[in-house]
């Protein structure tokens, strides 16, 4: 079932006992019957280890394919829960595994839910997933903006705490449309103030393909985001392809346009781009980490071992990235006491501009580096 129908009147909840399977749609909407047996406490709803699919559940169609995990506004949700806790404390996340997985169709990946959870308009900052596995959402839609296989989050505030988002593919092909393209393979945050802490965004891929010439096509593989802050997270081998005439963006770790980046890690990520440039084109490629715009802040983070290239004919500007990259601050952007090492860059060109294996500053007068 869907989490819009979980209430946040519950006074106290069931604790899962081993023999208890705590299929995720047994919290819908009700307080558990008191002939259960098992401790009751006064806590937020806690779900056990296990796979859960967005299509479950009576009212919902099976296999359906735009079927997504729903957070409502003031629910907490934590997983990683064996059966067998006495305490919430005890709740292990990485070795309990509680999966929300888009994997419906049972075949390959082309039949899987387009994205596995969406959080979407005023949900507020009382909002929290954790300890959660988000995976297998495959987003080959017409729909060429804010597409994303894992998590999608819209004007919000909400907390992502303990969480894998894995194996997720965003995929456009934009040869008939006239639109602009944004794509996210893991997850993408659009006006969210809230925060990812100790999260793992790992093994997610975007492919975009841009005929149109107008169009922009923005893609990243791990994460896509403004506002957010995200603390003590690994971004690690995730990939994005993106091809065009002009326009373009692809970035392999994160994009983040203001907000902060702290104690993180970005490793092993890896973009590419093919661009027919033309005059006034703007064509980027970063394997690891992009920010852009005011109060974009990176500290005490790891870039390292991230990977771009790309293939160009001529341009205005046409950057090709191994490691990290920021672009147009109007003040209060930094990064700080980071290291950015063994990145590596390169670019099969006929004529181009820039391919720096490290770091790269583009309008960046008002930009610090300090300590790095």
């Amino acid at each position: 079932m869907r989490w819009t129908d979980v209430e946040i009147d519950f006074f106290k909840f069931l604790k899962f006992k081993s023999a208890l399977s705590g299929e995720l749609q047994s919290i819908k909407n009700r307080t558990f019957n008191p002939s259960y047996t098992g401790e009751i406490f006064s806590a937020p709803p806690n779900v056990a280890n296990g796979t859960y699919f967005p299509d479950d559940g009576a009212g919902y169609t099976n296999k359906a394919r735009d079927s997504s995990f729903y957070l409502k506004n003031g629910v907490h949700l934590y997983g990683g829960f064996s059966g067998v806790e006495t305490k919430f404390e005890e709740r292990d996340w990485a070795k309990n595994a509680t999966i929300l997985s888009g994997n419906i169709g049972g075949n390959d990946s082309t039949d899987n839910s387009y994205t596995v959870l969406k959080a979407i308009f005023n949900i507020g900052e009382e909002t929290t997933l954790d300890g959660f596995t988000i995976r297998d959402g495959y987003n080959d839609t017409k729909q060429s903006f804010q597409n994303v296989g894992g998590i999608y989050t819209l004007l919000g505030s909400i907390s992502i705490n303990n969480c894998n988002i894995c194996h997720n593919t965003s995929f456009i092909d934009s040869t008939n449309l006239n639109s602009s393209s944004l794509a996210s393979g893991g997850v993408m945050t659009i006006s969210n103030l809230g925060s990812m802490n100790n999260c793992i965004i790992q093994n997610n891929y975007c492919s975009i393909t841009k005929t149109n010439n107008a169009a922009t096509a923005t893609g990243v593989g791990g994460f896509y985001g403004s506002g957010l802050s995200l603390s003590h997270c690994k971004i690690m081998n995730n990939s994005c392809f993106v091809s065009g005439k002009k326009n373009i963006l692809s970035v392999g770790g994160i994009s983040l346009g203001g907000g902060n980046l702290l104690h993180s890690i970005i490793s092993e990520n890896t973009a590419e781009m093919i661009t027919e440039t033309q005059t006034s084109n703007i064509a980027f490629s970063i394997g690891g980490a992009y920010t852009s715009g005011a109060n974009s802040i990176v500290s005490n983070c790891n870039i390292s071992y991230n990977y771009s290239q790309g293939f160009l004919k001529g341009s205005n500007i046409s950057p090709v990235v191994g490691g990290f990259m920021h672009q147009n601050s109007s003040g209060g952007s930094k990064i700080l006491n980071s290291v950015i090492y063994n990145n590596l860059s390169n670019t099969l060109k006929i004529l181009s501009f820039w391919c720096p294996g490290g770091m790269f500053l583009s309008y960046g007068n008002n930009f610090e580096v300090i300590n790095c």
